[in-house]
Formats: structure tokens, sequence, C-alpha cells
């Protein structure tokens, strides 16, 4: 978990430091409008994703503990190809209708559609490789790669005195090139440690993950929705200001930094918690989810002490216009503690044949989330929807923990122990 969390931290202090960059110089409404596009870039990339990236970490870990695991990896890998070439074709669609509606510029929209495909790519690659054990590596091109060129193009155009010129369109092409360096890496780290997959028998299990691949689907969608939903319906309801968008933006960011330990846990663990369920071993498994479960909760505990207690001071190093990001980022610090308290249900119910609960549990608190959201925005702006964020996490992590002890009999909350 270590490795995972090193990686985790300086991919958050390589996102820090280029979206405050970004954001100081090209203020709260254009920094609002720039990253409202690549929020819905990375949304229907994700979207497309959402069919297999935990079907490819569960099946291929499970897959490898067999005789045969070769050609029904070989199988597995030629369905997700075509569900990814699909999918990527429809969401690129959707993003030139999405565009018309919010008059995006035209060097946004491409730099959209570009970032669709590669969202969908890299998260290929990285469930792939996920699901192969080299779980912290599968993630260097994403949390690594993409953020340190940003960073190193930012840093060279402040060099050669080029950022007086840089814009919101100039910006957008420059994340474009460091996704695309990133998911070339990944292409090419998956392809190497998949040599002798693409020769040899084929076989299509069907039967095996045909039926789960909705699941995880639904599953996946509901919750990618569910956790961007504040950032496009803020950008939706609000269009005409989007300095309240970029101002709830930077308290988002600065949040995230507390839910570092439990992304940190969920990449490191899943591939375990599917051999371990089939193994039938499940006091091992209550084991590791508790003992990581605890580390990942004090450490974000830690972080959200600091984010309250020095957060008056960092933000006005991102402009004047972010001081009043202060009250949106309390909110979201209340949501992220009790989102690592509750440990990581989800990836428990998703790896453990789950997935279907998983999605109704998602989209309840989806139904409730968008409604609070709404309500929240129309009232209060950027801290309406940071409330209703809080209280969707607390919705989503109540139904996922009580679903989780009833089906799987784990007790994945930080407060809880031993087995059912």
């Amino acid at each position: 978990m270590f490795a995972s969390l090193l990686l985790q931290g300086s991919a958050l202090l390589f996102g820090f430091i280029s979206s405050w960059y970004i954001a100081r110089h090209l203020g709260a409404a254009q920094y609002g409008a720039y990253a409202y596009v690549f929020q819905w870039a990375v949304v229907l990339g994700g979207l497309v994703a959402a069919s297999y990236d935990k079907l490819l970490v569960r099946y291929i870990a499970l897959y490898s503990e067999q005789p045969k695991g070769g050609a029904y990896q070989k199988g597995l890998l030629y369905g997700v190809v075509a569900m990814g070439t699909v999918g990527s074709s429809m969401a690129i669609l959707f993003c030139l209708f999405l565009a018309q509606h919010e008059a995006w510029l035209p060097t946004l929209r491409s730099c959209a559609m570009a970032a669709i495909g590669l969202t969908a790519l890299t998260a290929a690659c990285q469930a792939y490789l996920s699901g192969r054990g080299y779980t912290v590596a599968a993630r260097v091109p994403e949390l690594l790669l993409r953020p340190g060129l940003l960073c190193a193009g930012l840093g060279l155009s402040l060099l050669l005195r080029a950022n007086t010129d840089l814009t919101a369109s100039k910006l957008a092409w420059l994340n474009i090139a460091a996704m695309t360096l990133a998911c070339l890496a990944a292409l090419g780290y998956a392809a190497y440690h998949a040599r002798g997959q693409w020769h040899g028998q084929v076989a299509f299990a069907w039967d095996d993950w045909l039926p789960d691949m909705r699941w995880f689907a639904w599953s996946g969608a509901a919750a990618l929705l569910q956790a961007r939903s504040d950032v496009l319906l803020l950008g939706w309801i609000l269009p005409e200001t989007s300095i309240d968008l970029g101002i709830y933006l930077v308290a988002l960011r600065l949040s995230d930094l507390a839910k570092t330990p439990l992304i940190a846990l969920n990449m490191t663990i899943a591939p375990q918690i599917a051999i371990l369920h089939a193994q039938g071993n499940t006091t091992a498994l209550q084991q590791l989810v508790s003992r990581q479960g605890r580390k990942a909760w004090l450490l974000s505990t830690c972080i959200i002490v600091g984010l309250l207690g020095f957060g008056k001071i960092m933000l006005p190093y991102w402009g004047n216009d972010f001081e009043a990001a202060y009250l949106p980022l309390c909110w979201l610090c209340a949501g992220q503690w009790i989102n690592v308290a509750c440990g990581p249900a989800g990836n428990l119910l998703n790896m453990t044949g789950h997935a279907a609960v998983a999605f109704r549990s998602l989209l309840m608190t989806m139904v409730v989330g968008i409604v609070a959201q709404i309500v929240g925005i129309c009232w209060w702006g950027a801290t309406g929807a940071a409330a209703a964020t809080a209280l969707s996490m607390l919705v989503w992590n109540s139904l996922m923990t009580w679903q989780c002890r009833q089906k799987t009999g784990i007790r994945a909350a930080v407060w809880q122990s031993g087995i059912r």
C-alpha cells in the first residue's frame, strides 16, 4: 500500500501545482470553463470504460489461476476491444451534440473528443495490468506521467516566457499532448505484459463474464455520474457565471487530497479481494480490509485536519476570487471523511460478484444526489453543491457498508470488526 500511496501523493502534488498555475493564470471564470469541458470529457471516457475496467480486473485475476486462463484472457481482451471501439464512437457523437448545446469553443470541443478516446484506452490498459497483478505500475501513466508532463509543459512555457499569451485553448492542447504520451506509455506497457496472449487458442467464456458485464457497466456509470454530477450540474445550471464553477473546482481539488489513502487502498487490494473470495478465505479477507482500511482512515483524518486548519491561508494563493472556496471545502472534507471511514465497501461488492447490488445502491444514491444538487446549486451556488455532495456521500457509503455486510459478511467500515 505504501507504493500506491506514494504514487497517489505524487499525482496529487503534480495535479495541485498544475491546477494552481492554470487557475491563477486564467482566473476563476476562464478556469471554470476550461475545467468544465475536461470534466465532460473524463465523464464520457469513463462511461465507455465503465463496462470493462472492473470486469478486466476481476476476470483477468481469476483466469490467471486457471489452467486454460490464457485462452480465456484472450477472448476477454477481444471483447473489450470491440466494446471500447463502439462506446468511444458513441461518446464522441454525444460530445458533438453537447458542444452545440453549451456553445464550446471549437478548440475545446476538439480536445474533449480526443480526451474521450484517450481516457477509455488508458483505463483499459490499467485494468488489464491490475488484473495481472501490476496494480501500482498500471496507474503510473495516468497518475504520474500525465500530470508530470503537464507540469513540465507549464514550466517550459514559464521558462521561455510564453506564459503571457497562454489561453484556455492552448492549455487544453497541452493537456491533450500530456494525455496522449501517457496513453502511449500505458498501451506499450500493457502490450509488453500481454505478449503471448494474442497467440494460440481463443476461448470466449461468455457465461462467466457477460452477465457481470452489464452490472459492472451500470454500476461504474452510476458511480461516475454520482461522483461528477456536482461539477456537471453546477456548470449546467449556472452557465452564465463560471466563477462559481471555478471556485468549486478549486475546493474539490483540495478535498481530493483527503481521499488519497482510500484510492491507494482500492488500487492495491482489488485483485486480492477477487482471489481471496474465490478461495473462500473470508477470515483473511476481513483482516485485509480491516487492517488496511484503518490505516487509510487515520491518514485521511490527518489530511483533513490540515486542510481545514490551513485552508484560509492557502486559498488566497490561487487568486482573490478563490477565498470564497473555504466553506465549500469544509463541506467536501466532511463528505470525504465519511467516504474513507466506510472503507472499500464498493470494491468489495464488485470484486465478490455482487455488482448488481452495488449498482442498485449507486442508483438510489445518484437520484438523491442529483435532487440535492439541483436544490443546493439553485439556492447557494458552489456552497450548496458542496453540501449536496457531502449528503450524497453519506447516503452512498451507508448503503454500501450495509449491503457489504449483508451480502459478503465482511464489515468494511473502520468502526466495525470481525466477521458476521
